[in-house]
């Protein structure tokens, strides 16, 4: 989770022991001959990637690193009908009780919210776009709302 502390290991599957190496993300060199355990502070969204380490005795696989973070954006199953009343709800994981949200579309401030929603009234073609929310604990990931026609 962001804010976490990430370790990497290299290590030897003959020996067991962890030899000195150097660590790659996305193919680049990030560390050049470190030996023990690689530790990345207050991970986060800006490290996931691909990494992997190279020592005298190989190459690892490379191994992903994904970040969540605390705050998720709720939406209903798209995509929503024209005319419904659609709910965008900001959910802080670690502290539930934190309901204070700004919304975004398309990356420009729509509301705030002290109940963590976004109520769209009768959506609309119009409100089509890529939502996220902010609280106190940080940023969603971005969602994409969708909007069908009408059903006669």
């Amino acid at each position: 989770m962001e804010g976490d502390n990430v370790t990497l290991r290299c290590i030897n599957k003959e020996t067991s022991s962890t030899p000195t190496a150097d660590f790659y993300k996305n193919g680049i060199l990030i560390k050049k001959g470190f030996t023990g355990n690689m530790v990345i502070h207050n991970v986060s969204k800006s490290h996931e990637g691909l990494y992997k380490c190279r020592s005298g005795a190989g190459e690892s696989p490379a191994s992903p690193l994904t970040v969540t973070g605390d705050v998720k954006l709720e939406s209903p199953a798209l995509p929503v009908t024209e005319g419904e009343t659609v709910t965008l709800r900001c959910r802080n994981q670690r502290n539930p009780f934190y309901l204070q949200a700004d919304f975004y579309k398309d990356g420009n401030h729509i509301n705030s919210s002290s109940t963590g929603e976004l109520i769209i009234h009768s959506v609309s073609k119009s409100d089509e776009g890529l939502y996220k929310c902010i609280s106190g604990a940080g940023e969603s990931a971005v969602k994409q709302l969708l909007v069908k026609g009408e059903t006669v």
